[in-house]
Order: C-alpha cells, then structure tokens, then sequence
C-alpha cells in the first residue's frame, strides 16, 4: 500500500514538482485554493467535512507581499495564520508528520 500525502499549495511551483516526483512511490493529492483535489484556503479553518486521512501533510503555499502595506499585511496572514490552519488541518487528517518548506525569505534578500 502507498504511502497517502497531501501537498498543500496546489499551484506552487514546488507544490507541483513535488507531487511529480512523489506520485511514483506514494497517493498524492493537492490542497488549495485553485486547481485542488481539496479545496482549502489557508487563511480560513480546514473543512471539517473532510473523511480522508493521509501519513504526510506538506506544506508549501506562501504569500510573498508586496510593497504596499495592505498586501504587507496580507503576506503576513497567509505565513502565519496560514501556516497555524495547516497545522490544524493536518491534525484533522490525522498526519503521523507535517513537513513546512518555507521560502519566504528568498524574497527579501535584497533587505540585507
């Protein structure tokens, strides 16, 4: 029987490669706002209708800001906030782990 995982951030670059690369030795599905198997936005409460369990939830959504405070903001939510649902979602799923990819800081470089 294959290993179940659940990629969070089902239009992420990394997101879709890792699901590539991952469907050949386990059952992948793709959580998110667009393009899904699950539908879940990061930023509200994972459904609670949900039956399905996986081993392995990942995640990889972000929000990378912009240079007006109102997105600033709103890159802070989706990271944090984010970040705090998936949890919760993944002990909805009953996930033995939770992996976090995070890649956030790759944008502020340019801050140093």
């Amino acid at each position: 029987m294959h290993m179940k995982i659940l990629i969070v951030g089902s239009t992420s670059a990394l997101g879709l490669a890792l699901a590539q690369r991952l469907r050949s030795m386990a059952d992948v599905k793709l959580a998110g706002r667009r393009e899904a198997d699950i539908h879940f936005d990061i930023i509200n409460a994972p459904p609670d209708d949900l039956v399905e369990d996986f081993e392995v939830v990942v995640h990889v959504a972000a929000d990378f800001g912009g240079d007006d405070p109102e997105k600033i903001v709103q890159a802070v939510q989706v990271n944090s906030v984010g970040t705090l649902n998936v949890c919760r979602f993944a002990k909805l799923v009953k996930a033995q782990h939770l992996i976090l990819f995070s890649s956030i800081t790759a944008k502020y470089r340019d801050w140093e």
